[in-house]
């Protein structure tokens, strides 16, 4: 009965040993499940995402460059009028096309007859200043429906062909008469620039009291409180007007193609005719660098006479615009 009994629990150990063994048996495939989760849960940490999520971070950043390159590039292409007239008729500035403001504006250079020209666009202004010398009153609107050109300078010794009072290539040509600059300026294809032609390349239609806006920088204009002599054309372009032409204030004054007549102003009204024996008197504008900050308004007026010449006055030419 013992021995039977002894077997009974050496049989019974054995089960348990055989079942425990099972267990274990049972128990080591746990850690392949777990490399089976690790397995699962690898695509998360597969570097392959990272390479998408890198090459979706770079393509912003091409398509960022490629948004911003044509911006320089289409700013050229925007601002390449200041280097080359209009192409089309329907252009800003062109008939049927007004400017209304100075901003609206880029200048529009051209070379022609030997000489650099500044497009003045289509567009009106205020003639006139009601706060000015009585010559200057009253004010009234100019509207100019087409386009013309003025010489971005006042002509110079070496565009006019002979050196006056003051010697230099590059400095205005002075001391000549009325008679003098037309008959160069008509030699050029051109004429003189009537009075509110010229007001209007100064002035814009933003009205402005000066070529600079409508406070004077005296800095940037050559006049008797500060020179003793005009310089050489374009030495002052920050006071350069809103359509690019420079020295429009002082300097050397300009003669006008019009007549010495009150406003407002009519190039109808007789004003533009020739000098005759009893009328020669012909507006210059400007101001030089003999004369003092009053005469340093755009819409500053005097006269001279046509037959006569003198150190301080000077020219520039404008010219209709061919489509």
């Amino acid at each position: 009965m013992k021995k039977h009994r002894y077997l009974f629990v050496m049989t019974a150990g054995l089960l348990v040993m055989a079942f425990s063994a099972a267990c274990s048996a049972l128990a080591t495939p746990a850690p392949q499940v777990e490399v089976q989760v690790v397995t699962a849960t690898e695509p998360p940490a597969t570097p392959e995402p990272e390479v998408l999520i890198i090459t979706a971070t770079s393509a912003p950043t091409d398509v960022i460059a490629a948004t911003q390159e044509p911006a320089p590039t289409e700013e050229p292409a925007t601002s390449e009028p200041a280097t080359a007239e209009p192409a089309a008729s329907g252009d800003l500035g062109m008939a049927g096309n007004p400017v209304v403001s100075n901003g609206q504006w880029i200048p529009v250079k051209d070379r022609m007859a030997g000489m650099e020209w500044v497009l003045i666009p289509a567009g009106c202004f205020t003639m006139g200043n009601k706060d000015g010398f009585t010559e200057e009153t009253p004010e009234y609107q100019i509207c100019f429906d087409n386009p013309f050109w003025l010489t971005t300078t006042e002509i110079t010794n070496e565009q006019y062909g002979s050196q006056g009072p003051w010697a230099g290539d590059d400095l205005p040509r002075a001391d000549i008469t009325w008679d003098q600059a037309t008959q160069f300026c008509a030699g050029k294809g051109a004429r003189l620039p009537n009075e509110s032609e010229w007001e209007y390349a100064a002035r814009g239609p933003s009205d402005f009291l000066y070529t600079m806006g409508d406070t004077l920088e005296a800095g940037f204009v050559v006049h008797g409180g500060n020179s003793s002599s005009p310089v050489a054309v374009g030495s002052q372009p920050q006071g350069a007007s809103w359509v690019g032409a420079v020295d429009m204030l002082g300097n050397i004054r300009e003669w006008i193609s019009s007549g010495w007549e009150n406003y407002p102003f009519d190039s109808e009204d007789g004003r533009e005719r020739p000098p005759s024996a009893g009328e020669t008197r012909r507006v210059v504008r400007g101001g030089s660098y003999q004369t003092g900050a009053s005469t340093l308004r755009a819409t500053f007026r005097e006269f001279y006479d046509a037959g006569s010449s003198t150190i301080d006055i000077g020219f520039r030419c404008a010219m209709d615009y061919q489509p």
